[in-house]
């Protein structure tokens, strides 16, 4: 076996059935009944804090700008490359599966932002360092925070940085014919601009951009469901159909079991949502409010990335016809809007990737920055030292994004993929364990 076939042979295992697949489901299914489906209770009132209704506390932003900037890293391109491909390897049938996936996810985003809420501690500068690694601290295993550390240092400079500064890159040239480095610098111009102003500015930037992309998107998925109307029904029928029976071969779409259909739908889902990896912990925990209050706004993530934006890819592709062509990725997503728009279709998913992959590289900036510092923190021991070292970690942190970034924009990525997509993965083993070992805490914070 070659080395990339070492590499995809342990992707799958991770994102497969046999590991990612139960251990994420399990999780959610034991909240599910621990938590007695707060993700349903607390539905209505994680809209009532989320708009502003819910209790002050200490923090640096929001409840809104925190659940902004966390969606900011969740909606991105696997709302579109990442639904595409679980549809066009699983078949209609894994959108279901990925609905099934989001409901349970959206206990356990509950679960892991109340918990890395609850165990925040102080910066030199005053702001919020929290998250899975914090909370894994207070429990039988404190070794598991830095191993959560490591692994999403390593994954942010692929899925975070590099990975998305290519996708930016080529929406730009399919786009406007821009050179992939140029598009390079001038997105690091703007993003470490961003980045230079803490969380604060990034909290304000995410609270502006991602509705706006958000109802954008929508506006132009909820486009092609109208123009191809008479397809919608046929289509949740075939969804609802395949989940079980799997899909037959049409057209360029060579069929998928049952197997396969939950394989890819939940796999996908929860790239996309990111429920259960806990990288969403570290932005929603510097909110200036309680760790029980955050977590409940947290219900409503998987909720509007995968029940609503996701959902309107899927149905994109299904109304159109779009899934039975053999096309893969996000080649296939703007195949369905091109269906419905024409060659102006293929340009707007590309615009929309543009927008979707530049809120990424900013919330994974400041996910890897809080574990890069988490990591200096055990390393360095002392708190005098730490608070000296603190101002030019975080400048040299900004820095090697930005040339990373610009890096990304010049080099083929498939392999970077794939190696950060296993770290990504792996990001939930920690992250799960300390969910099962502080779940006696959770029941008792989440009371009424």
């Amino acid at each position: 076996m070659d080395f990339w076939g070492l590499i995809d042979l342990v992707d799958s295992f991770i994102w497969g059935p046999y590991f990612g697949i139960p251990l994420l489901l399990g999780t959610g299914v034991m909240l599910l009944f621990l938590l007695r489906g707060v993700q349903f209770r607390w539905f209505g009132r994680a809209w009532r804090y989320t708009l502003g209704r819910g209790v002050e506390g200490e923090g640096d932003i929001t409840p809104f700008q925190a659940l902004s900037a966390a969606m900011a890293a969740t909606i991105g391109v696997g709302n579109m490359a990442g639904v595409a491909t679980a549809i066009a390897m699983g078949g209609m049938g894994s959108l279901f599966w990925m609905w099934v996936a989001a409901i349970l996810g959206m206990g356990t985003k509950y679960a892991e932002v109340t918990l890395g809420t609850r165990y925040r501690k102080d910066l030199p500068d005053g702001t919020k360092l929290g998250g899975p690694f914090a909370a894994l601290e207070h429990t039988k295993l404190p070794w598991l925070g830095l191993v959560f550390s490591i692994l999403t240092v390593i994954a942010s400079l692929g899925i975070g940085n590099m990975n998305q500064a290519n996708s930016l890159a080529v929406g730009f040239e399919d786009a406007f014919g821009l050179p992939r480095w140029i598009s390079g610098v001038i997105c690091s111009i703007f993003i470490t601009l961003i980045l230079v102003g803490g969380i604060k500015r990034l909290g304000e930037t995410a609270a502006l951009i991602i509705p706006f992309m958000s109802l954008l998107y929508m506006a132009g998925g909820i486009g092609v469901l109208v123009a191809f109307s008479e397809n919608i029904v046929p289509t949740l029928h075939m969804i609802f159909h395949d989940a079980f029976t799997g899909s037959a071969a049409a057209g360029g779409f060579a069929g998928s079991t049952i197997a396969m259909a939950l394989q890819y739908g939940v796999a996908r889902g929860i790239f996309s949502n990111e429920a259960g990896l806990g990288s969403a912990p570290m932005a929603h925990s510097a909110a200036k409010t309680d760790a029980v209050h955050q977590g409940t706004v947290s219900i409503l993530e998987p909720f509007i990335d995968t029940i609503i934006v996701c959902s309107i890819t899927g149905l994109a592709i299904g109304v159109t016809g779009a899934w039975s062509t053999g096309m893969t990725s996000t080649a296939l997503t703007q195949e369905a809007f091109r269906r419905a728009y024409g060659p102006a279709g293929g340009m707007f998913v590309a615009i929309v990737l543009i927008l979707f992959a530049f809120t990424t590289i900013l919330s994974w900036n400041f996910y890897s920055r809080q574990n890069m510092l988490n990591i200096v923190q055990h390393i360095v021991k002392k708190p005098e030292r730490f608070e000296k070292l603190y101002p030019v970690l975080s400048n040299s942190w900004i820095a090697l994004w930005a040339v990373l970034l610009i890096i990304g924009t010049t080099i083929e990525v498939e392999l970077l993929w794939s190696i950060s997509d296993i770290f990504n993965g792996l990001m939930m083993v920690p992250n799960l364990i300390g969910i099962w070992l502080l779940a006696g805490e959770l029941r008792r914070l989440t009371k009424g």
